[in-house]
């Protein structure tokens, strides 16, 4: 008897050990009944990395969403989908060895897409369309290693044009143009490293001068002159480190001059 119960307790012993170590090829887990370790996705009270399908529900934030996939060796591989409450699709796309790759769409709740782009080893490459709900282009444009890179366009609701140019290494580069929403242009200028930089021009809704002046390093600098939209002057003054500085002159609607103000440091000495 003392014999049949230490085979007995040295069998489950060997069976508990077997199961914790191997893994199971036929299970379907959530991602909250696994645990992460070191990029590594595992069951609870397992050592070996979880191998099998995906399905339940995940929160972000305050949406409720179901997901479906698949993991291998612990990581997530081949086809996700994830889906609204009321089962509509929120987005699609692949993982390889745990990164996520190739095309990935989003949608909204009423099934129009929201946004597409690809991956590659996990960060954004090529081209990338965001849309608005009416199904209006909103933006496109190119990344390079997760970085936006080259020419981007983007748009008002009405699908007008609202801002072009260029991009190097993720910061805006070069000659920029900006658009009111009934096509007329609102302002051009360079940026540098991100920032403006050099002569800037704006313009009212209806296509009359706005203002002019240089930037430096992304602040306004120098002589910065102002218009009403009917062309005549409005205001002009200097700037320093992009802040008033010295005296500026104001005028009315009508041309007239109607005061002067001095400042320092972008505050006006009375």
């Amino acid at each position: 008897l003392y014999k049949i119960m230490k085979i007995k307790i040295t069998l489950q012993i060997f069976l508990l050990i077997f199961f914790m170590f191997s893994p199971s090829w036929s299970e379907t887990m959530t991602m909250d009944d696994l645990v992460e370790k070191n990029g590594l996705y595992y069951k609870k009270f397992s050592f070996v990395p979880y191998t099998g399908g995906i399905s339940g529900y995940k929160v972000e934030g305050d949406a409720a969403f179901s997901e479906k996939g698949s993991l291998s060796k612990g990581k997530k591989n081949g086809e996700w989908l994830t889906f609204y409450e009321n089962g509509e699709l929120y987005s699609k796309g692949n993982f390889k060895d745990g990164k996520i790759t190739g095309l990935w769409e989003w949608y909204l709740e009423n099934g129009q897409i929201s946004f597409q782009g690809n991956f590659k080893d996990g960060s954004k490459q090529g081209l990338w369309e965001h849309y608005y709900e009416n199904g209006q282009i909103s933006m496109k444009g190119n990344f390079k290693d997760g970085k936006e890179e080259g020419s981007w366009e983007y748009y008002h609701y009405n699908g007008k044009l609202y801002s072009k140019g260029n991009f190097k290494n993720g910061k805006q580069e070069g000659l920029w143009g900006n658009y009111h929403e009934n096509g007329e242009l609102y302002s051009n200028g360079n940026f540098k490293d991100g920032k403006e930089e050099g002569l800037w021009e704006y313009y009212h809704e209806n296509g009359i001068f706005y203002s002019k002046g240089n930037l430096n390093n992304g602040k306004l600098e120098g002589l910065w002159k102002y218009y009403h939209d009917n062309g005549k002057l409005k205001e002009k003054g200097n700037f320093k480190d992009g802040k008033r500085e010295g005296l500026w002159d104001y005028y009315h609607y009508n041309g007239q001059f109607s005061k002067k103000e001095n400042f320092k440091d972008g505050y006006e000495i009375k």
